[in-house]
């Protein structure tokens, strides 16, 4: 497929919510099951599109099978200072956001496959997925260069301290396979790509829980935006379950 419009070094913040043609740039719901989920974009005061616009909605910003751009300098939520274009777990059809504990006898998994292809320069990183709470972050995961080439870690119970490299060498564009377990207090992420593979978990006691993945930029320096640079994920398959 070819790449949108803001390949180009004139990409500009207005044209984040362009749609484009169906043809070349198919709309995400008809890739990925999106009726659970809502979007969240860096754009109009990081506006939200829920069901059911989320089925017919696609823009140079996200669009095809699946691509999710999110540019330095875009706008941001109240709660952050950095921008994203980030799915968020809903249920009733995409009416009611999702809320769950780690502790409420439920079995939460959700799987996906995806790959950044592109990070910032001069600060380089990017949140691919969270479990969320109503009052932490049990659970992030990030992909970010720190000088020496990408690297996949995932960072526990809202603290840099506590952190775990899945993937000291990744290679930007290669895709990976990530399933993240909830249940009995405890968060467990599985991580793939190729001939690697690595496992962690972590006790976890949260409610008001829910999933989140995407591309939540993790940039607000200067030259990023000056440069007008962007993050650049794709989501190729996506699925959340809850179990007894």
């Amino acid at each position: 497929m070819a790449p949108a419009a803001h390949c180009s070094r004139e990409f500009r913040l207005l044209q984040q919510t362009e749609t484009l043609p169906t043809a070349r740039y198919p709309i995400p719901a008809t890739i990925l099951d999106l009726a659970n989920w809502s979007l969240q974009l860096p754009v109009k005061d990081a506006m939200i599109v829920k069901q059911p616009q989320l089925n017919f909605f696609n823009s140079s910003i996200f669009y095809g099978m699946v691509v999710l751009v999110t540019p330095a300098g875009g706008d941001t939520t109240s709660g952050s200072q950095y921008p994203r274009t980030e799915l968020r777990e809903m249920k009733n059809a995409g009416r009611d956001e999702a809320s769950w504990g780690t502790s409420d006898g439920t079995r939460h998994v959700m799987n996906f496959s995806g790959a950044p292809n592109r990070l910032p320069r001069a600060e380089p990183g990017v949140t691919i997925a969270q479990v969320k709470s109503s009052r932490s972050e049990p659970m992030e995961l990030r992909v970010l260069d720190e000088g020496k080439g990408p690297t996949v870690v995932v960072r526990f119970n809202d603290t840099a301290k506590d952190k775990t490299t899945l993937d000291s060498a990744y290679r930007l564009g290669s895709f990976y396979s990530i399933t993240i377990t909830v249940e009995k207090g405890s968060i467990a992420v599985a991580y793939a790509n190729g001939a690697k593979a690595a496992n962690t978990s972590r006790k976890a006691s949260a409610a008001g829980c829910y999933s989140k993945v995407g591309n939540y930029l993790q940039s607000d320096n200067r030259d990023d935006i000056a440069n007008k640079e962007w993050a650049e994920v794709v989501i190729r398959s996506l699925r959340v379950t809850h179990s007894k």
